[in-house]
């Protein structure tokens, strides 16, 4: 039934590009139009009810869209949404005071909900951002050109507020300073200097507006407010003493203008204020006094009733002073009780938590804080901008929210392309794997891109690396967790965030990934398929092994080894038959032409200075063995141990027989020019670098251990040596190197076909992919 309905659909609506496009153009009408008249269910003014109605056509819209191309989600941001409506109805049930229930708090909760689930969708909240400025800056010149003839006669600009066409003073105050916190934001989000200068110019703008409007508790809060981001948003603490500098002065240039003659109404404004602040009994300034008179009283009275509240715009009528206490805290607190309140400020304060806590989402922080901190001077719950703005703070620290219930998922009705997700740790340091997994990626994208979509999850924060720019350049999506050392809840939140929303048919996990996956899944999902590669032969058993071994036995996940050898290992280790699937490698990237006989370089070690690779078993070799100092040797990577190595080999007087080149991304180059790669490690799975050797043409010797025998126990040249007979080992290396330069030795023929990584791409694919679909 749904799936006609969704055909059905289909024939008459838009593409989804148009459908965006409309969208787009009815949230800036919306914006628009709220800085003319929010939206109620008086009639005060004739937008009031454009307003309404481009509320519903856009929900509508909204609805359709979300429909049709995306899923209704429900966490943190929905759940309080309906939790502080049911609180709202509960208070007026129990008040029975149904005529004052605010339903412009049940129309603009609908709002914020479509606009959260378009915004989910859709995946890009910068447009909608855009938009916001946009809107924001329309109406100012609007506000600008309305009020033309009092802002520029600058003599008596501020004898009297500007505003109220626009029907309130400091709700449009209010909204200019929303717009103020997202453009100081993203000045700091852009790197144009062009978008940088513009948006600094708009902020000006509108710190002037604020300022015209004569609403000091928005001017101090923005002002705060702005202080606070310029600090937050530095990276460095030099930066941060500049900005606090910079702030501070920005203060002091403020209590300089105050004294200008025509600053003679704010002056008296905020004497006033502090006055009636600290001496209540002050009637220096009539309207603070009620305000905060009316604030204390309403949190008294509130009391009474405690959890529930009086219901909607208490204040005024039990407080008996008719007005309103522009005290947030007081007003939800006599209006909804002690868990209205909680629930509205929670809806501020998680994101703003997020952002602080992370500080790398200026927009969430500023936009939050600037809510959060003008409760203290403004009644905003029954208000309606900030609803769109909850929408966006809540897409923005999507990740931060651990309960996300799908409840529906038109990916049901249309033919998506099968997702398969790559797990990793990190892409750095560079080892086997990480090359490995990153030929797989890009191979995988070329051969299946029509059959199969992939997704790289990598686990730790990752610097900009050469493999990450590599698939960067690929265009290879790509989603970091930042995870932290140890056991890490977020991470496997978010992933299995990531896992909900795109559904994978296969989990391909790689390294020391499986502990985040197992916390991301609690429970085994028979419709996802979870491969674990492991990219070593069996050690030592550690609490890692033991996981593998636990999750191996239960059909949690199927291993894959990247060698016979190791797969024979364990089988035996987790009782069961391991599959095997040799590591490919892109074959055309190291074939050389250069003959063998002729390279420069007689021996290359290749890998990273840790004790499992055992390069310091060949220096100390060439301090016993002299007819080994014959030849050169180059050193590839660079690790923990480099320095110690180099040291060690300074200190028995070989320096000039090695060189240590450290981290490459072209080993290539280095293999075209060398005659023989030694591989001395002390255990290994499949080696790449040996795979790279014979597509190079080199010669390989390599300790009989782990995936090096299956490569080497057929080769004719070089081959196979246990390092525990050092002068064996020795003799080895010299016989390759003396049969390769005495026959003059062009080229070693191995069969590369098992080690192109497309049949490996090939073999991964029948494995699980195909199995899958």
């Amino acid at each position: 039934m749904l799936s006609k309905i969704k055909n059905r659909l289909l024939s008459y609506l838009p593409s989804q590009n148009t459908l965006q496009n409309v969208l787009f153009i009815s949230i800036a009408a919306l914006f628009f139009l709220y800085c003319f008249s929010i939206p109620t269910f008086s009639n005060r003014y004739p937008l009031n009810y454009v307003s309404i109605a481009i509320c519903a056509l856009m929900c509508a819209a909204m609805l359709v869209y979300v429909f049709l191309y995306g899923k209704f989600k429900i966490n943190a941001m929905v759940m309080l949404l309906v939790l502080f409506n049911i609180t709202i109805l509960i208070a007026h049930v129990i008040n029975l005071s149904f005529n004052d229930i605010p339903k412009t708090i049940l129309l603009m909760s609908l709002v914020a909900f479509v606009v959260y689930q378009f915004l989910s969708s859709y995946k890009k909240i910068d447009p909608f951002i855009i938009l916001v400025l946009i809107s924001g800056f329309l109406f100012s010149i609007i506000f600008i050109i309305h009020y033309r003839s009092d802002l520029f006669n600058l003599s008596d600009i501020f004898d009297s507020r500007l505003g109220s066409y626009f029907d309130n003073e400091n709700e449009i105050s209010k909204e200019f300073g929303f717009f103020c916190a997202v453009a100081l934001a993203s000045v700091f989000r852009y790197k144009n200097i062009y978008v940088k200068l513009s948006l600094s110019f708009f902020v000006l703008i509108l710190f002037f507006l604020i300022l015209s409007t004569g609403s000091i508790s928005n001017l101090f809060t923005i002002g705060l407010v702005s202080a606070i981001v310029i600090v937050v948003c530095q990276k460095t603490t030099k930066g941060k003493l500049i900005a606090g500098l910079t702030a501070v002065g920005l203060i002091l240039l403020f209590v300089i203008l105050v004294q200008l003659p025509f600053m003679s109404y704010f002056k008296t404004r905020i004497e006033n204020i502090f006055n009636t602040l600290l001496n209540p009994t002050s009637k220096t300034d009539g309207s603070a006094a009620d305000r905060l008179n009316g604030a204390l009283t309403s949190l008294l009275i509130g009391a009474n009733r405690f959890i529930f509240g009086f219901g909607y715009m208490s204040a005024p009528d039990y407080t008996y002073n008719s007005i309103q206490s522009h005290n947030n805290f007081a007003e939800l607190f006599i209006d909804f009780g002690i868990v209205g309140l909680i629930i509205y400020e929670a809806l501020v304060l998680l994101p703003l938590f997020r952002a602080f806590k992370t500080n790398n989402k200026s927009l969430v922080f500023s936009v939050g804080l600037y809510m959060f901190i003008f409760q203290l001077f403004l009644t905003t719950y029954y208000k309606k901008f900030e609803y769109i703005f909850f929408a966006l703070l809540y897409t923005a620290t999507d990740d931060l929210f651990v309960t996300q219930y799908v409840l529906f998922d038109s990916s049901r009705f249309k033919k998506h392309k099968p997702v398969v997700f790559e797990i990793i740790p990190s892409l750095t340091p560079v080892g086997g794997a990480e090359t490995f997994l990153v030929d797989f990626i890009e191979s995988f994208k070329n051969k299946y891109v029509e059959e199969v979509e992939l997704k790289l999850i990598i686990l730790y924060q990752q610097e900009d690396s050469v493999l990450l720019k590599q698939l960067k350049k690929n265009k290879i999506d790509i989603f970091i967790l930042n995870k932290k050392t140890g056991l890490d809840f977020l991470a496997a939140c978010k992933l299995r965030n990531l896992i909900l929303e795109y559904n994978p048919i296969v989990i391909h996990t790689h390294l020391l990934s499986i502990s985040t996956l197992k916390m991301a899944l609690p429970i085994k999902r028979k419709r996802i398929k979870c491969i674990h590669t492991i990219h070593h032969n069996v050690s030592k058993e550690n609490r890692n092994q033991k996981l593998l071994r636990y999750l191996v036995k239960r059909d949690y996940l199927f291993p894959i080894c990247v060698a016979k050898k190791p797969a024979n290992e364990y089988s035996v280790y987790f009782g069961r038959k391991v599959d095997y699937i040799n590591n490919g490698i892109n074959l055309k990237k190291y074939d050389s032409s250069k003959p063998l006989y002729l390279r420069k370089n007689n021996l290359l070690v290749v890998g990273r200075f840790v004790d499992v690779k055992n390069q310091q078993y060949l220096i100390k070799q060439y301090s016993k063995f002299s007819a080994l100092r014959d030849h050169n040797v180059v050193f590839l990577g660079d690790g923990p141990l480099l320095d110690e190595c180099k040291k060690e080999s300074k200190d028995l007087g070989l320096n000039k027989f090695f060189s240590f080149k450290g981290y490459t991304k072209d080993v290539a180059k280095y293999m075209s020019d060398s005659k023989l790669l030694v591989m001395p490690s002390l255990n290994e799975g499949n080696p790449m670098v040996i795979n790279e050797a014979f597509a190079s043409g080199m010669a390989v010797v390599g300790n009989n251990v782990g995936g090096i025998v299956d490569l080497l126990k057929d080769v004719k040249i070089g081959g196979l040596q246990s390092i525990d007979d050092p002068k064996l080992f020795v003799s080895k290396i010299l016989k390759t190197l003396n049969e390769i330069s005495k026959k003059k030795i062009d080229h070693i023929d191995y069969n590369l076909a098992k080690y192109n990584i497309d049949s490996t791409v090939e073999s991964y694919y029948e494995y699980f992919v195909k199995e899958s679909l």
